[in-house]
């Protein structure tokens, strides 16, 4: 006689992670690439009274458990230094699946919608986004998608953009760029991580 088959193990829920949008407002200058038809770049003004600091929330868990409970009770919320946020959310090499947000520009009472190809601070020492709306419903005939895909060019004064925050690999300097640049692996049970790598950067939402 066989041995009963047995029973398999229920798969244990999944535990609650934060999550986090990002908004970071400030004049900047749209230039359309040469040779290309989607493609813009994005300059922010360098003067630090027209650019402010990555604003960084955290969002609402629709876990039912009393972990998720928790995270909704306690929300956390963090600011962070333009130039320091770019620095390690575009790490140079990129990772091998890079960071490419989908992003809402808000300006006055229009929206324009695009994903952050890449990203730099240049030599000048300005913010800069490479964006383009290629990937953003690439098949609708809906007018109204179409002219949220159609970004202007020219000067913005306080402009405001709503970045996706980063993959699950990327929750905290600790889960990458400062673990492949600093080759300090940092302690990821932590809910805050201290982030080696960028000067002035002491706390960033930890591994959870």
């Amino acid at each position: 006689m066989s041995d009963p088959i047995p029973t398999p193990t229920p798969a244990a829920p999944i535990a609650p992670k934060r999550e986090f949008d990002q908004i970071l407002s400030g004049d900047v200058t749209i230039k359309k690439l040469c040779n290309s038809d989607d493609e813009y770049k994005i300059t922010f003004s360098k003067k630090k009274k027209d650019i402010n600091k990555m604003l960084i929330y955290q969002v609402w868990s629709d876990s039912n458990t009393p972990e998720g409970k928790k995270l909704n009770e306690n929300r956390e919320v963090y600011e962070m230094n333009a130039k320091d946020w770019v620095k390690m959310a575009f790490p140079k090499p990129p990772p091998v699946v890079p960071f490419t947000p989908t992003t809402v520009m808000e300006h006055g009472n229009k929206k324009y919608v695009f994903v952050i190809n890449d990203a730099k601070v240049n030599t000048n020492g300005h913010v800069v986004f490479y964006v383009s709306s290629k990937y953003i419903d690439p098949n609708s005939t809906n007018k109204v998608i179409k002219n949220l895909k159609k970004i202007p060019q020219g000067k913005f004064h306080n402009a405001r953009f709503d970045i996706d925050f980063y993959g699950i690999t990327f929750n905290s300097p600790g889960c990458g760029a400062c673990v492949n640049n600093a080759n300090s692996p940092l302690n990821c049970n932590d809910v805050y991580t201290v982030c080696p790598c960028v000067k002035g950067v002491d706390f960033f939402p930890g591994c959870q």
